[in-house]
């Protein structure tokens, strides 16, 4: 595994936690991931930082389901990091999640920097538990780095595994589940075009009337609601994007993902993360 260098300066800003994520290549590739520790160096920042700052998490591994090729049967080949945060309203639950996994690895001459997928969510979630371990939100919240989108498949994925755990009640009353993906830039601000009837999606629309609609590609917000636990995805776009994906049903940085193009130089804004992550805290 990459030796991951986290220094003693407390980093607080999820800009700054996306430059470090962002720094050095991950070890795994989302596929062909059976026979490796679940512990990649994406995952070992993740726990370092919330460490840094004495934020507790549950470290859930899991294994796939019985009969999925190239994994061994009872083998723990996924892990998800689980923030939990009281609210002062312990009586229901908001559910943030990200994908920490990614597909596009770096060679000895390139850093494969991921940022806008998910690189930049990761970072934003990390934020958003280190603002709501110090200032107590209103609801309880639970935060999940989860493993396993980028397989696009509900056997394996994180979030069925996280969706299972909220149906069991481990969460509490969970009243929904807001993914991220895509949260490098911009300020329109935008959720899956999910069902009418999501709770969810409802909430956003009555109370942030200018959140835009918009069709998305695969996302962990899909599994979720085919689980049973309301979900929409949610991100960000600039002018130019929010553009392209109204004509198009796509824009250029969504077409970076999974290449070398995908990096912080060109994609990451510190003003427009840092409005992203209020924005967030809005949904609780």
């Amino acid at each position: 595994m990459e030796t991951v260098e986290t220094n003693n300066t407390i980093v607080r800003k999820g800009y700054e936690f996306l430059k470090e994520l962002c720094s050095f290549n991950a070890d795994f590739n989302a596929f062909g991931r059976g026979k490796i520790n679940p512990i990649s160096n994406r995952v070992q920042y993740i726990m370092n930082r919330l460490d840094a700052h004495n934020i507790p998490y549950d470290v859930d591994k899991f294994k796939p389901i019985a009969g999925v090729p190239d994994y061994e049967e009872g083998q723990n080949a996924f892990v998800n990091i689980v923030v939990r945060i009281e609210g002062t309203n312990t009586d229901a639950t908001t559910v943030f999640l990200a994908h920490h996994d990614v597909v596009n690895l770096g060679t000895p001459n390139f850093v494969a920097e991921n940022c806008q997928d998910n690189t930049a969510s990761i970072a934003n979630l990390i934020d958003l538990c280190v603002r709501l371990s110090e200032t107590k939100p209103s609801n309880n919240v639970v935060i999940a780095f989860v493993d396993a989108e980028e397989i696009v498949s509900p056997s394996i994925c994180g979030s069925q595994r996280l969706a299972q755990n909220i149906l069991k009640g481990i969460y509490g009353n969970v009243k929904y589940a807001v993914n991220l993906e895509l949260t490098a830039n911009g300020q329109n601000y935008w959720m899956s075009y999910n069902d009418n009837a999501s709770v969810l999606a409802k909430h956003i629309r009555e109370t942030h009337p200018t959140t835009h609609r918009v069709r998305t590609p695969y996302n962990d917000a899909f599994i979720l609601e085919k689980e049973g636990v309301s979900s929409v995805c949610v991100g960000s776009l600039t002018d130019n994007n929010l553009g392209q994906v109204k004509t198009r049903g796509y824009c250029s940085t969504w077409a970076m993902c999974h290449s070398d193009n995908d990096t912080f130089d060109s994609q990451a804004v510190e003003g427009d993360m840092d409005l992203f992550v209020n924005w967030l805290q809005t949904l609780i």
